[in-house]
């Protein structure tokens, strides 16, 4: 049985949070969606809360658990650079905006907020990308105009 964690839009308070849910569930495969830290203006607060993250992603590919993210609307930092440097060498943690993988037989496709933003992309999704796809790991912002 494959257990899979999902993750979007995580606060950085919640954190050792998922690190509990992590030990916790012992999951296969993490898949993040975007907004992987939440927005701070200041540089300092924001380094804080990148650190923590790049701490939970880690811990990830320590335990050797095969995790892939997307960028999200609130991931233009340089930080979020820096997580693509830090993962670059990893067997376990891929950043996949824009590009499919396979894990276990399924096919896995990301597509980053840059892709979703535009309707006009959205709706030709199946023309970007034809081949096959078991899972499409995206993010978008709702509609201003949604109630959620």
């Amino acid at each position: 049985m494959m257990r899979t964690l999902i993750l979007s839009d995580t606060p950085s308070t919640s954190f050792n949070f998922f690190r509990e849910v992590f030990l916790e569930v012992k999951p296969s495969l993490i898949l993040i969606a975007g907004d992987l830290v939440d927005d701070d203006k200041s540089d300092e607060g924001s380094l804080e809360k990148w650190e923590s993250l790049y701490e939970l992603i880690s811990l990830f590919d320590k335990s050797k658990v095969q995790a892939f993210f997307i960028k999200g609307n609130w991931d233009g930092h340089k930080y979020y650079d820096r997580l693509i440097e830090m993962t670059g060498d990893s067997l376990y943690v891929e950043e996949i905006s824009g590009k499919f993988v396979e894990f276990r037989g399924t096919r896995i496709l990301g597509v980053p907020y840059s892709f979703t933003h535009c309707l006009k992309n959205a709706k030709r999704i199946s023309e970007y990308f034809p081949e096959p796809v078991d899972i499409v790991l995206a993010h978008a912002e709702p509609p201003k105009d949604m109630a959620i």
